[in-house]
């Protein structure tokens, strides 16, 4: 494992954070308060394919997401957006709705940030998982320059506002979880770990704190996600986090693997796979699937 990043890794990283902490103040002189810029942005949703906002997002998520391996083509994101109105889809894996929230500077007209989370819903099952609704959160992304300032809170906020809203809708309950991948740079190369800092431009130890110092916690099974494409492989350095809402600070210390599967078979066939390939064939799936089958619950820590 690598120890400490090298030197030209960690020159950079601080020459970016040097960028955003002038860009920090220039907003907030700008705008009297960073609090008050934050409440000036505008949150617009994309739910559906072939709106000029999501060519919008996509030029924005390019900057971000830069290596190859790691970037979901335009297509991809157009064809996972058209599921949320495909009746046969949603009566097999729903109801569930996969979004892109994004965040306007409305004086300049910008994007700023985007979060692409996947809500399900759990009708009939609902009594049997304990919870209404989950969601899957791919992404939080901020324009480079612009980090440190909130917006990512702002995205998570906002996310959790239209997941219980979801919840209600669909069960007419209020309790659900969030999951999400994140690196674990104890089982990435050094090479990998140097080319995700150079990407992301941040250290990929401080973005693992990021997400715990906001409740997320690792649930303790060998998770796996399977190839995003033919052309991509399975990435094996992930784990996975959940964070629950309306349980206070400390939270549940296990979930129910009987949710969870479901969960990751929604996220895995529909957002990962996009039925391009026979994910019951797929090794991935099947592992996750068979371990979690045959165990009531997964700790988390």
């Amino acid at each position: 494992m690598l120890t400490e990043l090298p030197h030209h890794v960690a020159a950079l990283l601080e020459r970016h954070q040097r960028r955003c902490r002038t860009m920090a103040d220039q907003i907030a002189k700008d705008h009297g308060s960073i609090h008050a810029y934050r409440s000036g942005l505008q949150a617009e949703i994309i739910t559906a394919p072939g709106v000029p906002l999501l060519d919008e997002f996509y030029r924005l998520y390019q900057t971000v997401f830069t290596l190859d391996d790691e970037r979901e083509p335009f297509e991809g994101f157009s064809q996972v957006l058209a599921f949320n109105g495909d009746k046969t889809i949603q009566s097999e894996f729903g109801p569930f709705i996969e979004t892109v929230i994004t965040l306007r500077d409305l004086q300049t007209k910008e994007l700023v940030g985007a979060a692409n989370p996947v809500f399900y819903a759990y009708p009939k099952q609902k009594e049997d998982f304990g919870f209404d609704a989950s969601c899957q959160l791919n992404f939080i992304l901020v324009r480079d320059e612009l980090r440190g300032l909130g917006l990512g809170n702002v995205l998570l906020q906002r996310i959790e506002a239209e997941l219980a809203i979801f919840a209600r809708k669909q069960c007419q309950g209020s309790r659900f979880f969030v999951t999400c991948e994140q690196n674990n740079p104890s089982r990435m190369t050094s090479a990998e770990i140097v080319a995700d800092a150079e990407a992301a431009l941040i250290d990929p130890n401080d973005r693992m704190r990021w997400w715990r110092r906001r409740g997320f916690k690792r649930l303790d099974f060998p998770y796996v996600q399977p190839p995003l494409s033919a052309t991509q492989d399975a990435c094996g350095y992930l784990d996975y986090y959940v964070r629950f809402g309306d349980e206070g600070p400390s939270g549940p210390k296990t979930l129910a693997t009987s949710v969870l599967r479901e969960h990751l078979r929604r996220f895995f066939f529909v957002s990962v796979g996009k039925f391009a390939v026979n994910m019951d064939e797929n090794r991935e799936w099947r592992s996750v699937r068979d371990f979690l089958s045959a165990r009531e619950n997964v700790a988390i820590f």
